[in-house]
């Protein structure tokens, strides 16, 4: 998501400061999708996210399950 530029180089630094704050830096990637304060927390997903991906020649869903 971040290569294509689904998801911005400010947005992924952002995700990266408010993980390591809460000490999961680790954790910043899992973030672009999980978007629940709960989810990122426990550092599980609970609920299910879809992206979608679309090239000149693709079309590519990401789950998040």
């Amino acid at each position: 998501l971040v290569k294509t530029g689904q998801i911005d180089q400010r947005t992924v630094r952002k995700y990266k400061r408010e993980s390591e704050a809460i000490g999961k830096g680790s954790f910043f990637l899992a973030w672009c999708t999980d978007e629940d304060p709960e989810e990122r927390a426990h550092g599980v997903t609970i609920d299910c996210a879809q992206k979608l991906i679309e090239t000149a020649t693709k079309r590519v869903t990401v789950l998040d399950a």
